[in-house]
């Protein structure tokens, strides 16, 4: 069994914080938003590894989708410099991992997907943070 709470420090100290990353906002939501819960639970072991993460098998006319590893959302999202003042509107949410952190940064996020499963699984995913 997988000590998450463990993984999710471990990135924070091994992938976030040695990568520039000072925003105290982005750190505090990565470390409290469990990322294990974002990706399927074939791949649950693989959430906080340093990579892209599949989460779905490749649809032929769209390509693949992955959660971002989490060093370059996290630079992303500070090179976003979201004050909490602004509204945001993530296009692409998939599982809803990404939604979840920025809402922790903004007045209010907006995730768009279009896949109906992923915009599904995003749903519940971030339904269960509540």
């Amino acid at each position: 069994m997988t000590d998450f709470a463990s993984a999710r420090l471990n990135m924070i100290e091994s992938q976030v914080r040695p990568n520039g990353i000072t925003d105290r906002r982005i750190i505090a939501a990565m470390e409290g938003i469990p990322r294990e819960n974002f990706v399927p639970e074939s791949r649950r072991a693989l959430a906080y590894v340093d990579e892209d993460i599949p989460l779905q098998p490749a649809d032929p006319a769209k390509g693949p989708r992955a959660l971002i590893e989490a060093m370059a959302f996290a630079r992303m999202l500070q090179h976003a410099a979201i004050k909490p003042s602004d509204k945001v509107l993530l296009v692409g949410a998939g599982t809803g991992y990404g939604a979840a952190v920025t809402a922790a940064r903004g007045q209010l996020t907006v995730a768009l997907e279009s896949d109906p499963g992923l915009a599904a699984e995003a749903r519940v995913n971030l339904a269960n943070l509540v």
